[in-house]
């Protein structure tokens, strides 16, 4: 199999992002137990407040084990071009999985562009359909095209791009 696609440094804010995350919601859920646990704690906002923070660090965990199940970190196609091996970060280790290429569909295309206050973000990425798989993939246009003409047929379902040739040109080069 060979690269065809890898997200490259894309893949190591994800991964930062996912550490951190991870860590608020352990820190959220440690002060959502002192609702229960805490001097004092024995009232019902004190459980209902803690309740709450549990809920909400549960919650961000969750929310990154998808993404981290969704974003591709890398994709290989078989050397006869009829499979292809998705890697996936994974929530701790990475996780893959092959499939056909007839299996995979273009789910659209998204401009990921926002501009909030001073902050702008420009993060386009394409949503693809694995058949059989009930989650869907994202493929960030900030990672690493490898084989730009293999994502485009296979990824995106869009005709590979007809290579041109160079024009020559009437001057000669100098000697």
């Amino acid at each position: 199999m060979r690269t065809i696609y890898k997200a490259g440094f894309q893949l190591a804010k994800v991964r930062f992002v996912q550490a951190i995350t991870l860590l608020m919601s352990g820190g959220i859920v440690y002060l959502g137990s002192w609702g229960f646990r805490g001097p004092g704690a024995n009232t019902a906002p004190d459980h209902l407040l803690g309740a709450v923070f549990i809920t909400l660090g549960l919650v961000f965990t969750a929310g990154i084990w998808v993404y981290c199940q969704s974003y591709i970190a890398r994709v290989e196609i078989s050397d006869d071009a009829r499979r292809l091996r998705f890697t996936f970060p994974g929530f701790v280790l990475p996780t893959r999985l092959e499939v056909g290429t007839d299996e995979v569909e273009s789910a659209g295309s998204h401009a990921g562009y926002m501009r909030s206050g001073g902050i702008t973000v420009n993060a386009p990425w394409d949503a693809i359909r694995l058949r059989g798989r009930w989650l869907g993939a994202i493929l960030d246009w900030q990672g690493d095209f490898v084989e730009e003409d293999l994502v485009s047929q296979y990824l995106l379902g869009r005709p590979p791009v007809e290579k041109k040739q160079p024009r020559r040109t009437s001057v000669e080069p100098e000697r």
